[in-house]
C-alpha cells in the first residue's frame, strides 16, 4: 500500500517539498519491499543517507536479501573510502587481526578495505591508542583454544551434554583466574572480568537452554533467553489493561488488574464480582471506582490509532507500570520482561509490513497467542553481574562482550532453503527504478522428508545448479553469522572444541569449501591467521574432563 501510494503525483509532490533528510539504519537487514519504497522515497528527499554493514545481514529467515544491497552498491559506483569505517574501537589489537584475516578469505567477494579495520585498543599505548596505558604484563592472550578431551582410557568425542558440562567446569575455573578486562568506556583501569561479561554464544535456542543447566550444575548462574513470557505476572498484567482496553466488560482482564495492581485479595474480588452481578454494585461498570480502571477507561478514547507498540508505551508511562512491578522483586527480570513484550511488539509490526497485512492490537494478542503456544515467547535477559550469558548468535547482534566463547563451531552447510518457500529474483543486472519486477515465488517439495539421502532426486538435485547456488547461499549467511559472534568480543575471544570433532564452521569459511585443512589444531600455538607476515598466535588449552561429570 505504501509502495503504490509512493506513486500518486500529490504524495510525491508534498514529500518533494518536505523531505529534506531521509536517514536508513541497517540497511542490510531490509527486505525486497523496504527497500523498494526506500529506493522511491530517496528521490523525494534532498539529502540520503544509508548506513548499514552487508557482512552483518544474519536476517534471511525474515526476508532480507543482502545480495540486493550489494548489487546496488555496485551499480552505484561502490563505496567512497571516506563511507568505509576505518577503525575497531572495540576490541583488543589480537581481535581485529583475527576478523581481518579470517574474514577477507570468507568474504571473497567483497574487496579488503570494506572487511580490515585498525585496532584502537593497542597493547602498547600511543597518543593515538585508545587505551592510556600499556595492557598489563598479567592479561591473558586474547585469542585462546579450549580444547576438551576424555579423561579415560580411551577418550571418544563425548556426547553433547558432557561437552556442555566440560565448557561450563572450564569457564568457572577460568574466570577464577581472574582474567583482566578493560571496562566498556574506560580508557585505563582493568580490573577481573566479572561472569556477566562473558557471552556463550550458540546455533539455537536449545542448546543454549542445555548449556545454562550444565552452569548451574558447576555453581554458576547463567542468563538466558527462557519462554514463558506470557504466564510472567507483569505481562499478564500488561495484556489485561490492553484486553479491557478492547473490552470494558472484560471481567477477567480486571479481575487480573485488581489482583496483580491494586493488590486485591482474590477474597473480594470474587465478593465484589458476585454483589455486582446481583445488582448490589452502584456503578455501570464492575470496579469503576478503582484508580487504574479509571485511568484506562479514560485512556479509551485515545487508543483508537494506535499500534502495539505505541499501546504498550502509553500503558507503562500513564500508569506507571514499571515502578509496580519492580515493587514485586526481581526487579532486572520484570523489566527486561517488559523490553522483551515491545520487542514482540515491533516483530509483528514489521512482519505485517513485509507480508503486506493490517497490523492491528487484536492481531498482535493472537499471534502472541501463537507465539506462546509454541513456546517461542521468550522472556527478557536478567542483567544480574554474576550470571554468565548464554544466547544464539542471532540475538548476540548489536551487544558487546569482555569475552565471547563462539560455541557450536562443529555445524556444517544446511540446504533446508531448498525446501522452503523462496523468493526468486531475476538474473541479470538490476533495475534500481523497479527492484520487484521479475521476482517470482518458488516452493519444492520434499516427498522423501528426512530419508532424502542417497535417492536419485538427490542426486540429480547435486548436480543441478540451484543446489550450487543454494551451498552458496548457506555458506554465505553462515559466513555472515560468524563475523557477528566473533566481532562481539572486546578482550576475549575464545574457540571450545573437543577431541575428534573439527571446528567446521570455522574450517567451511575460512577455506570457502568443506575438505580443507583444520584452522584450529589443539597441538599448535600458530594459526593460519596473519597480520602482515607475521602469525597470529592463540593460548591453547587442553582439558581433561572425566566421562562421570555429565
Amino acid at each position: 500500500l505504501v509502495y503504490e501510494l509512493l506513486n500518486n503525483q500529490g504524495v510525491a509532490s508534498t514529500l518533494q517539498e518536505e523531505l529534506d533528510l531521509l536517514m536508513v539504519d541497517e540497511f542490510q537487514d531490509t527486505s525486497p519491499i523496504q527497500l523498494a519504497i526506500f529506493l522511491k522515497l530517496s528521490r523525494f528527499a534532498k539529502h540520503v543517507i544509508w548506513v548499514g554493514d552487508p557482512k552483518q545481514s544474519i536476517y534471511g529467515f525474515r526476508g532480507a536479501e543482502p545480495e540486493l544491497m550489494q548489487s546496488l552498491l555496485e551499480q552505484s559506483g561502490g563505496l567512497k573510502p571516506e563511507n568505509i569505517l576505518r577503525y575497531s574501537w572495540r576490541s583488543r589489537e589480537e581481535i581485529v587481526w583475527v576478523v581481518n584475516a579470517h574474514f577477507t578469505r570468507a568474504f571473497p567477494y567483497l574487496p579488503p578495505e570494506q572487511i580490515c579495520l585498525s585496532p584502537k585498543r593497542c597493547r602498547k599505548a600511543s597518543s593515538d591508542s585508545l587505551n592510556e596505558e600499556d595492557e598489563p604484563a598479567a592479561m591473558q592472550s586474547a585469542i585462546q583454544h579450549w580444547h576438551f578431551i576424555m579423561d579415560a582410557e580411551r577418550p571418544k568425542p563425548g556426547s553433547a551434554e558432557w561437552f556442555d558440562r566440560a565448557l561450563a567446569q572450564q569457564l568457572k575455573a577460568w574466570l577464577e583466574t581472574e582474567p583482566l578486562v578493560l571496562p566498556k568506556g574506560m580508557k585505563k583501569d582493568y580490573r577481573p572480568i566479572k561472569p556477566a561479561e562473558v557471552a556463550v554464544l550458540c546455533r539455537s535456542n536449545k542448546r543454549c537452554l542445555s548449556l545454562v543447566e550444565a552452569l548451574h550444575e558447576v555453581g554458576l548462574k547463567g542468563a538466558v533467553y527462557r519462554a514463558g513470557l506470557l504466564s510472567t505476572r507483569e505481562v499478564q498484567l500488561l495484556l489485561a489493561c490492553i484486553k479491557y482496553l478492547l473490552n470494558k466488560r472484560d471481567a477477567l482482564s480486571v479481575a487480573e488488574i485488581l489482583f496483580l495492581a491494586s493488590h486485591t485479595p482474590l477474597e473480594e474480588i470474587v465478593d465484589s464480582r458476585l454483589r455486582f452481578l446481583y445488582g448490589e454494585g452502584e456503578e455501570q461498570n464492575w470496579a469503576a471506582e478503582n484508580s487504574y480502571i479509571q485511568i484506562l477507561d479514560g485512556l479509551r478514547p485515545e487508543i483508537t490509532e494506535l499500534s502495539s507498540s505505541e499501546l504498550l508505551q502509553l500503558l507503562q508511562d500513564r500508569l506507571d507500570l514499571r515502578r509496580v512491578v519492580v515493587s514485586w522483586g526481581d526487579a532486572e527480570q520484570r523489566l527486561a520482561n517488559l523490553e522483551m513484550l515491545m520487542k514482540f511488539a515491533l516483530d509483528y509490526e514489521e512482519r505485517c509490513t513485509r507480508l503486506h497485512t493490517a497490523a492491528s492490537v487484536g492481531g498482535w494478542l493472537l499471534w502472541l497467542n501463537v507465539q506462546a503456544r509454541n513456546g517461542w515467547d521468550w522472556q527478557g535477559m536478567s542483567q544480574d553481574e554474576n550470571a554468565v550469558k548464554v544466547l544464539t548468535y542471532h540475538k548476540s547482534k548489536g551487544l558487546e562482550f569482555s569475552a565471547v566463547i563462539c560455541y557450536d563451531l562443529e555445524s556444517g552447510l544446511r540446504n533446508d532453503g531448498l525446501w522452503k518457500v523462496q523468493v526468486v529474483s531475476p538474473e541479470g543486472e538490476l533495475d534500481p527504478g523497479d527492484i520487484l519486477s521479475g521476482r517470482r515465488l518458488r516452493y519444492w517439495v520434499n516427498p522423501y522428508g528426512r530419508q532424502l539421502g542417497k535417492t536419485v532426486l538427490e542426486q540429480n538435485l547435486k548436480e543441478s545448479a540451484v543446489w550450487a547456488q543454494e551451498q552458496q547461499r548457506s555458506l554465505r549467511e553462515m559466513t555472515r553469522l560468524l563475523y557477528v559472534g566473533m566481532t562481539r568480543a572486546r578482550d576475549y575471544l575464545i574457540f571450545p572444541t573437543r577431541y575428534k570433532r573439527q571446528a567446521v564452521w570455522l574450517d567451511l569459511t575460512f577455506n570457502q569449501k568443506e575438505d580443507g585443512p583444520p584452522v584450529l589444531d589443539p597441538d599448535v600455538s600458530e594459526t593460519p591467521w596473519y597480520v602482515g607476515d607475521e602469525v597470529i598466535l592463540k593460548r591453547n588449552v587442553l582439558v581433561a574432563v572425566p566421562v562421570f561429570s555429565v
